[in-house]
């Protein structure tokens, strides 16, 4: 089975235009997407990019007899936005954050926010914003 990571990755490739409203300003890309931490722009990584990475979780839900078991992991999706672009990044990743949580994914059954709005991580060294938001998400597992 795919790890979580890779698979919120994967919505977010491919309902993009789902995610980020066709008239908004800055547009992301499938080519913008990326699984694991945080990298430098720059190397054929683009200055507006998405990281998504697997950060924990609790250990996998016990049920009855017959019932699949439930992994709920902790997903960490970072967002990098432009260069002096604070509250244009601010928007996209709140939209991210939002549609995150509305998107159907095989063998997910919820992903959950865990806060009401993406955490300002700060400028990196190029005056770009970074934002964080940390998912709750429950996976089926195998019977």
């Amino acid at each position: 089975m795919a790890r979580v990571d890779t698979l919120i990755a994967q919505a977010i490739e491919d309902d993009i235009d789902t995610i980020i409203d066709r008239d908004f300003r800055f547009i992301l890309t499938p080519k913008n997407v990326f699984v694991g931490h945080l990298r430098p722009h720059g190397s054929g990584i683009p200055e507006e990019a998405v990281f998504v990475d697997q950060s924990g979780g609790a250990g996998p839900g016990r049920y009855f007899s017959g019932t699949p078991n439930i992994n709920r992991i902790n997903v960490q999706v970072l967002y990098r936005g432009r260069r002096k672009q604070v509250d244009e990044a601010r928007d996209t990743a709140d939209q991210i954050r939002e549609a995150l949580e509305k998107v159907v994914i095989t063998n997910i059954i919820y992903v959950h926010a865990l806060e009401s709005a993406p955490m300002a991580a700060g400028l990196n060294s190029n005056e770009r914003s970074v934002f964080s938001m940390n998912f709750e998400v429950a996976q089926q597992g195998v019977k």
